[in-house]
């Protein structure tokens, strides 16, 4: 379980994830907070599931978690499916740390089957809409662009499996080219020497007739192992045919008419059970599912007030059923007990009846399905569907085993060529660059030209294959013993680069065992250091607290003291008590004060409102007296001022 936790870890932390988790504090995660993190690594996988789980309920990210799983193909440890999917639900670690390491460890394949499954899980059509032709139309459509969607991505993996790359085509194409302008070079040669030749048309014609022949004897040939090939085959089936004879020969060989009779029947009766019996159960009972689906469809959502209501009913309609059952028993008649054991036998003899039923009906397809992978498996073996005898696998093998010794040693053969081949062209390089170097002090006369020309002919013409074939000889020889320390040294490179690799591999292991070692004991520090910073605090904080109670209680043990042996000094109760008595004296004080306060307030006012009066009575009396028109008399009056105080005027 470390192990695992620790590969986990690790590929967390690493991109794309860049979680930045030890192994305490991953093992630490649970519930909502695990099962989030693997939900992030499903949205690594299909950017559709990428979303916070708090945000929907706990029923749809099970059921998006399944169908998930489901289509990546995983397979649970453990047989208890109940067990899982509980399990997978409430985030228990003992399920989903499997599941996030069996992620981890094929990412790359899990994200390419997540993405092929957007578009090859065929949507299940029912049957019966199948027979409306537009319906029928548009699936074959639908499954056709399936198929060409298969085709065309194989050969997308093909082009970008394959190793060769622009610049190696390119380098590849230059060569072509490079040998189509040798080849014309010497076709146009080998026509000079030919030129001159008595009867060449003929000769030619002679070639070419042979060329053709040799041809139409490979194609015969070709065709020869082909018609062998197919009498093996029908030889084969022939042998399987006769042996399948012989089995029902030996099979029916004690059978008559009657015990065929007998079996027709039996299987007749089996029949009429499921067709009278089995199936009509089970489709009223899908159609009665059908309709409670659609009902509940139909209506909207239930809050969770109403699901409880309607649990409380079903609970209430279930003991009333036992209440029945019960009264139903007490009630029973001695003749209806008589009857019981019957009807027992009768319920478990029609049980056993179903069960049988279900056994055969799986038997069933469990024979069609593997009588389709034996289709398929013969079809892969041979043509025709045929199985290979061991006697002809045999031969195969030892066929195949001649081939593969074979294919060594002429890649051993291409392997000195190609060396020998890189000998030749550097030699060629350093002619060209020496000729290079004397070309500028050789004269540039065009007779020069002329006879140079001529001797480069006479040369080509003098030279003749056997002095090519022990040129190459003579070189092969030169180049024996090289290559051969050459390939004794490149057997030891590669026996010290496996050594190196190997232990390079032990030592990054061990690097890796000791670096996670190392990041989970500086968590630990870490953490415990936390703690201890923690356990500090909280320890001066309590001592602190316990000064200021041991404070509180000296001072409360101090006023039982005084309280209790009448001292001199007054208690703190005393104090308390006098100072509420005092303030009490004051309280009454300050209201008997606010009460008079108001009263005078009262008085003041009405007094102003009199001396306003009287004074605009005394203004009015004065513009009469001047004898002023009634608008002056008017403004005398309004020019006295609302905030009149007799104080300030006197």
């Amino acid at each position: 379980m470390n192990d695992t936790v620790k590969f986990i870890v690790e590929k967390l932390n690493k991109e794309p994830f860049r979680k930045n988790l030890n192994f305490i504090s991953f093992d630490n995660l649970q519930g909502v907070n695990l099962l989030q993190l693997l939900n992030d690594i499903f949205g690594e996988i299909d950017p559709k599931q990428k979303c916070d789980i708090r945000d929907e309920g706990p029923d749809q990210t099970a059921i998006r978690m399944f169908n998930l799983l489901k289509v990546l193909k995983y397979k649970p440890s453990d047989e208890n499916v109940p067990q899982f999917r509980q399990g997978l639900v409430t985030g228990d670690k003992v399920v989903v740390h499997p599941i996030m390491k069996w992620c981890l460890e094929r990412l790359q394949e899990l994200k390419k089957r997540a993405y092929l499954a957007r578009f090859l899980v065929k949507l299940e059509v029912p049957p019966e809409f199948l027979s409306d032709p537009m319906v029928l139309e548009l699936n074959q459509q639908y499954e056709s662009l399936i198929g060409q969607f298969i085709e065309t991505h194989k050969n997308y993996d093909n082009l970008t499996s394959s190793q060769h790359t622009t610049a190696d085509l390119k380098h590849e194409i230059e060569q072509m080219e490079d040998e189509k302008e040798q080849i014309l070079k010497r076709l146009d040669r080998v026509k000079n020497r030919v030129s001159g030749v008595n009867n060449s048309s003929s000769m030619l014609e002679l070639s070419h007739s042979y060329r053709l022949e040799v041809e139409r004897e490979e194609k015969i040939n070709q065709q020869k192992a082909e018609l062998k090939s197919d009498i093996n085959q029908l030889d084969l089936k022939i042998d399987r045919l006769e042996k399948a004879l012989k089995e029902q020969q030996a099979s029916y060989h004690d059978l008559n008419a009657e015990t065929i009779v007998q079996k027709m029947e039996e299987e007749n009766r089996v029949n009429a059970y499921f067709v009278n019996e089995k199936f009509p159960k089970e489709i009223e009972a899908y159609r009665k599912k059908l309709k409670d689906c659609e009902e509940i469809g139909s209506k909207p959502a239930l809050t969770q007030a109403e699901i409880n209501d309607i649990r409380k009913k079903i609970d209430n309609v279930n003991r009333e059923v036992a209440q029945l059952i019960e009264k139903r028993d007490k009630n029973r008649d001695l003749s209806d007990e008589k009857l019981i054991m019957f009807r027992q036998q009768a319920i478990i003899i029609s049980r056993k009846k179903e069960q049988m039923a279900e056994n055969l009906k799986d038997l069933r397809l469990e024979q069609t399905n593997l009588e389709k992978q034996l289709k398929e498996k013969r079809k892969n073996m041979g043509e025709d569907g045929e199985m290979i005898k061991p006697e002809d696998f045999k031969r195969f093998v030892i066929k195949l085993r001649s081939k593969g010794n074979n294919y060594k040693s002429k890649r051993q053969e291409i392997a000195e060529l190609q060396a020998e081949f890189v000998t030749l062209k550097r030699t060629e390089e350093i002619i060209r660059k020496k000729f290079d170097s004397v070309k500028d002090h050789l004269p540039t006369d065009e007779r020069f030209d002329d006879e140079s020309k001529n001797l480069r002919e006479r040369t080509d013409e003098l030279m003749s294959k056997k002095e090519i074939a022990s040129k190459i000889s003579q070189k092969k020889s030169e180049l024996a013993p090289i290559l051969k320390d050459l390939k004794a040294l490149r057997e030891a490179i590669d026996d010290i680069s496996g050594e190196y690799e190997e232990r390079k591999a032990k030592y990054d292991k061990i690097n890796a065992g000791y670096e996670s070692n190392r990041s989970q004991l500086e968590a630990e520090v870490r953490s415990l250091a936390d703690d201890n910073r923690i356990f500090e605090a909280r320890y001066h904080y309590f001592n602190s607290q316990k000064l200021i109670y041991l404070v509180l209680h000296k001072r409360a043990q101090d006023e039982v003291k005084a309280y209790t042996k009448n001292n001199s000094e007054k208690s703190l109760r005393d104090q308390l008590n006098k100072k509420i008595n005092e303030q009490e004296v004051l309280n009454k004080t300050l209201k008997e004060k606010s009460k008079s306060a108001a009263s005078v307030q009262v008085d003041g006012k009405k007094q102003i409102r009199l001396w306003k009066d009287l004074l605009r009575q005394m203004e009015l009396k004065k513009k009469l007296m001047m004898g002023t028109s009634s608008e002056e008399i008017n403004e005398a009056y309004n020019s006295i001022p609302d905030d009149f105080e007799p104080m300030k005027n006197r």
